[in-house]
């Protein structure tokens, strides 16, 4: 691809809106040709940008992760030749729920990715939650007590808060993650029979299961 093909591709990104038309531009502009004579630098710029962008983190959908792996596999086939440093090839290497995960600072976000990944899943026990983890405890860090305020027809960040938990205690993650996960069972009084605080945490979590289950 010569430098205006490069800048035509890049223009054509903007009209794009998600990972389905991204995934149908790439298509078009590869236009079946072999995937190794395309530069993987100059499309994983354009499909860093959708994985980064907090936007489209926020608002995808199963059928745009799967559209947004299979551009990362097209990539993967192309020509790494010219990939640079700065791109980062290790985003590359990574599916891109992995590269999302960085970019996600909500607990609502993170229980939506957290239940797309593991629709594919049979058993979440030995599924890899190492990054899902990480990234808990990094808006954790940020947001130490969730908002019990719910915004109208969504759930408390709270509820979030307790749903991401429960999922990341049904995948395979380090003892040291599991730990700081009972850590907040304690602090919330969820491993006490009984007490007022205890109760209505219980509360919260049954309604926003159910609600997860719907």
């Amino acid at each position: 691809m010569d430098n205006s093909d490069f800048l035509n591709l890049l223009e054509e990104a903007k009209k794009v809106n998600d990972f389905i038309e991204l995934e149908r531009l790439f298509l078009r502009t590869t236009n079946g040709k072999s995937l190794s004579s395309f530069d993987a630098n100059e499309y994983s710029i354009v499909y860093l940008t959708f994985c980064t962008d907090t936007y489209l983190i926020s608002t995808l959908t199963y059928d745009n992760l799967q559209a947004a792996r299979r551009c990362h596999n097209m990539i993967k086939n192309m020509d790494k030749t010219n990939l640079k440093a700065d791109i980062n090839a290790a985003l590359i290497a990574s599916p891109p729920e992995i590269t999302m995960l960085l970019y996600i600072s909500q607990y609502d976000v993170l229980h939506n990715l957290m239940a797309i990944v593991l629709k594919d899943v049979n058993d979440p026990g030995n599924f890899d939650g190492e990054w899902y983890a990480k990234s808990f405890f990094n808006i954790m860090k940020h947001r130490p007590e969730p908002s019990t305020y719910e915004p109208k027809g969504k759930l408390s960040e709270l509820s979030y808060f307790f749903m991401c938990k429960i999922l990341l205690q049904r995948m395979n993650i380090k003892p040291e993650y599991r730990n700081k996960l009972n850590e907040i069972d304690e602090k919330y009084g969820l491993n006490k029979n009984g007490g007022g605080s205890g109760c209505m945490v219980a509360l919260s979590i049954i309604a926003a299961v159910i609600v997860f289950l719907i």
